[in-house]
């Protein structure tokens, strides 16, 4: 389900202003992101209750906002040379885009010593681990990149042979939110030449936009202890990086440039 939204609004000698924004809310047993192939997102959970697939796909998500901005200031032509030169015919354009993170879905892991995983189905994968659920998901200390709380899931006191009991999408990824913006001067050099300079800037404020790509959603313990009767995980061993983002979209970075139009 989506409201999709659009604003378009052109003013001046070709200024235009154009907003977008759309909601959305989407369920399904897939992460609708895959190839067909087997893998953690696409392999059934438990084949006698298909309702545990059932959750936020890794498509969903929420909110996207873009907006961009073209504002073309008057060439002053009847102005005095210098004038129009210095203050004459500038291009300003600005693209903005934001929107919240894709849905996450955390994985228990291989664990050693259990070759049928945990919930013993035989396909590690796609294995969870049980939600702790006074706990929020999202990561509010740490270092930037911890996108997932580590206190939120854990494998100690997981029942062997029981399903876990996380679900698909119950957490989210890193949000982005990016300004781009572009500078022209146009400089009338004839009757069919004009010369422009050319000043891009991208992720105007430089912000740290982290990548759902290359985020380790999988617990994978290093070591498991079990209770004495053998029937759960007393203690798991979960390696640091378990809810760390390995990948940032790209700093602030400027071009410039020069162009020759006739």
């Amino acid at each position: 389900h989506s409201l999709q939204t659009q604003f378009v609004s052109r003013f001046g000698r070709g200024s235009q202003v154009q907003a977008s924004y759309t909601l959305s809310r989407s369920r399904a047993n897939l992460a609708l992101t895959d190839s067909g192939q087997l893998a953690a997102n696409t392999a059934q959970l438990d084949l006698q209750d298909p309702d545990l697939d059932w959750g936020r796909p890794e498509t969903g998500r929420t909110h996207i906002f873009n907006s961009s901005r073209v504002w073309l200031l008057p060439t002053l032509e009847d102005r005095p040379t210098l004038t129009r030169h210095a203050l004459g015919d500038w291009e300003i354009a600005a693209i903005v885009t934001a929107g919240t993170g894709q849905p996450l879905t955390v994985f228990a892991g291989g664990l050693p010593g259990f070759t049928g995983g945990p919930s013993g189905t035989g396909f590690t994968d796609n294995q969870r681990p049980n939600h702790v659920a006074d706990q929020p998901c999202r990561a509010s200390s740490g270092p930037d990149e911890q996108i997932i709380n580590p206190a939120a899931y854990t494998l100690d006191g997981f029942r062997l042979g029981t399903i876990g009991s996380a679900r698909r999408g119950d957490c989210t990824g890193p949000g982005y939110f990016q300004t781009d913006l572009a500078i022209y001067k146009n400089v009338r050099a004839g009757n069919r030449v004009k010369l422009q300079f050319r000043w891009d800037i991208f992720n105007l404020f430089n912000n740290k936009n982290f990548l759902f790509a290359g985020l380790n959603t999988t617990m994978g313990a290093s070591a498991v202890t079990l209770n004495a009767a053998g029937t759960e995980i007393a203690n798991a061993t979960i390696p640091a990086s378990f809810g760390q983002a390995s990948r940032v979209r790209d700093p602030r970075q400027m071009q410039f440039g020069f162009k020759i139009l006739w």
